[in-house]
């Protein structure tokens, strides 16, 4: 499915000005046509191309996280074409070598066009009908952003620390078009502040559904906020918007033995024939983990017997490497939107932090009981703690290669119950990511540093 591209933006006008010097230095086209009407405004968000998907969403988390392990030949070739990859997959200090930060151009791209998109609100709706259509164009617009923003912070912000977050450094808050404008890194604290306004706002705008889930509903504004809360540890608050969206759609599919052999297990429509999407967006995985690599054996010995993701998700190559084939968004695509399985394992843990352990348990084996054959056995938990483990050993099955493990990494590293040292072997040397290492947090672009002079994050 392909939703129509209002062609407002003149070729490359808007499409990845971020080549060359860096994004936030770049002026606005000349050439710009400005939106007239509220479909004008509606269509810059509609082009899939660019606010839902891209050449890099989060490559630098998917290629940090411990759920692959690149082979030597693979890295080897890839060190001088894409070192930023390379260079995250071993957790080095310095990440660029010069070259463009591409997880981070992308992300203000789609701030941009927002920001331009939210100037709709100027305009005077006719009737109820044109303002029923301006709302969902500015509720879209303020999820793109924040959806945006959110991505930024979970790889150039410091994890979530309520003790800390207004003074650890943020990201730069552009709430306008104009990208000729300098701004400071502003905090933490800040930035999480500006996606919850907007999506509250959003929430309020939105309609609980669209007719195409690359557009944002209601569903999809809540659920994100409750990705949002979840990484400040306000489990009240991520209840409250995950059974939010649980309400407008909570739908599970049942997974079936004769379809795990599809590769890739689902089809490439954007989420269209997938009742389980919320919000469709892809990002190409990353190099490394497309040739000749290998899902890591820590994550495939936590499915049992029974389980269909296993055969459903990966696949064994001719050459032996495991491979991951179970994206929703097909194929090479890694899937950086939200699915109602996501939202079920937030509620889950927000019930098991809050002591709501039976809650909590019924939510997982909700899932669990379709994602398994006639063998399924619900699982049990004695307490909270054991409930979270399970809930969190779930997160690494069902919301594989997704972004969301280098995500529960971050939150989680600073219980010693749940915190992780992570390894790799590449070319005989051992690379280790203790727990709470600076390195959890990427460095901003040597661009970006050099023209704003911002203060790069510590590694």
């Amino acid at each position: 499915m392909t939703i129509k591209s209002y062609s407002i933006l003149l070729g490359a006008a808007l499409l990845m000005g971020s080549c060359g010097k860096n994004f936030l230095e770049k002026k606005r086209d000349e050439k710009l046509v400005i939106p007239k009407t509220i479909q004008d405004y509606q269509s810059l968000l509609d082009n899939t191309s660019v606010m839902n998907s891209g050449n890099a969403m989060n490559h630098l988390a998917l290629s940090s996280a411990d759920e692959f392990n690149a082979s030597d030949k693979t890295f080897n070739t890839y060190k001088g074409a894409l070192p930023y990859q390379t260079n995250a997959h071993i957790w080095e200090k310095e990440i660029y070598e010069r070259k463009e930060g591409m997880d981070w151009n992308q992300a203000y791209h789609r701030i941009m066009i927002a920001n331009l998109a939210l100037e709709v609100s100027k305009l005077n709706p006719a009737n109820a009908a044109e303002k029923l259509a301006l709302d969902n164009t500015r509720g879209s617009a303020l999820f793109f952003r924040a959806y945006s923003f959110y991505y930024l912070a979970q790889q150039f912000c410091q994890p979530y620390n309520a003790a800390t977050a207004s003074s650890d450094p943020g990201v730069p808050l552009k709430d306008d078009y104009d990208i000729t404008v300098k701004l400071p890194r502003g905090n933490v604290a800040q930035v999480y502040d500006f996606i919850i306004k907007d999506l509250k706002e959003a929430i309020g705008l939105l309609p609980d559904k669209q007719e195409f889930v690359t557009r944002p509903g209601k569903a999809a504004a809540a659920a994100l906020l409750a990705k949002t809360y979840l990484q400040m540890n306000n489990y009240e608050k991520v209840f409250e918007y995950a059974e939010m969206a649980m309400k407008i759609n909570g739908t599970i599919t049942k997974f079936r033995l004769p379809d795990m052999g599809k590769n890739p297990l689902y089809p490439s429509d954007y989420g269209k024939s997938n009742p389980e999407v919320l919000f469709h967006a892809q990002s190409i995985r990353p190099g490394l983990a497309l040739v000749e690599s290998n899902v890591t054996p820590e994550v495939m010995d936590l499915f049992e017997p029974g389980d269909l993701r296993k055969t459903g998700f990966f696949l064994t190559d001719i050459k032996g490497f495991v491979t991951f084939k179970g994206s929703p968004a097909s194929g090479i695509n890694a899937f950086t939107g939200i699915t109602t399985t996501e939202v079920l394992l937030m509620r889950a843990e927000a019930y098991a932090r809050l002591n709501q352990t039976d809650q909590a348990m019924a939510d997982l084996n909700l899932l669990r009981s379709m994602r398994f054959d006639d063998t399924f056995q619900p699982l049990t938990a004695s307490n909270a703690t054991e409930a979270i483990k399970l809930i969190i050993r779930e997160r690494r099955m069902e919301l594989y290669s997704r972004g969301t493990r280098w995500e529960d990494l971050r939150r989680l590293n600073r219980d010693p119950q749940f915190a992780s040292t992570l390894t790799r072997m590449i070319n005989g040397a051992k690379y280790t990511l203790e727990p709470n290492s600076p390195r959890y947090t990427f460095p901003l672009p040597d661009n970006e540093i050099e023209a704003n002079n911002y203060t790069q994050n510590p590694r």
